[in-house]
């Protein structure tokens, strides 16, 4: 098994909530597939600042369901417009096309509530993602290596 990718993908919510969930890809050359695991989602909060906000949703890698969230996981936002980060863990197997390519789907969808939902500890402070939001990612290709035999001299 080899590294690949570690990177993320953006979503942009209501009142003022963005956020960042964060993948990392090992691959196999002997199978032309790839683990890509779920490592953490970043929360901002562009309006509020000084509360906690609850995350509750669910997480697909290429339409399967890798991890929910409840409403209790949490962070509190010390300061408007940073960046905060919950651990998270999910994994999915994907097989990589011929030539060593393959790309992922990573979407966000309503779990208890009719969105993405993220909710500060002040109720009013409430926003989301629109559920089934979805975006994609390259992968790093698998090296595939190929055989040529040259006809011999008689």
């Amino acid at each position: 098994m080899a590294q690949g990718v570690s990177s993320y993908v953006s979503f942009s919510g209501s009142n003022g909530y963005n956020v960042r969930i964060y993948y990392s890809q090992t691959y196999n050359e002997s199978t032309l597939s790839s683990i890509v695991s779920l490592t953490k989602i970043g929360i901002q909060s562009t309006s509020f600042s000084g509360s906690s906000t609850y995350v509750d949703g669910i997480i697909k890698i290429n339409g399967v369901e890798v991890c929910t969230l409840w409403n209790n996981q949490g962070v509190t936002h010390t300061n408007k417009n940073d960046w905060y980060y919950i651990t998270i863990s999910g994994s999915a197997n994907i097989t990589h096309k011929g030539d060593g390519s393959a790309s992922i789907n990573i979407s966000v969808h309503s779990n208890q509530f009719s969105n993405f939902y993220l909710r500060s500890n002040n109720s009013s402070r409430h926003g989301g993602v629109a559920s089934g939001q979805t975006r994609s990612a390259t992968l790093t290709p698998v090296p595939v290596f190929t055989l040529t035999l040259s006809p011999g001299v008689g």
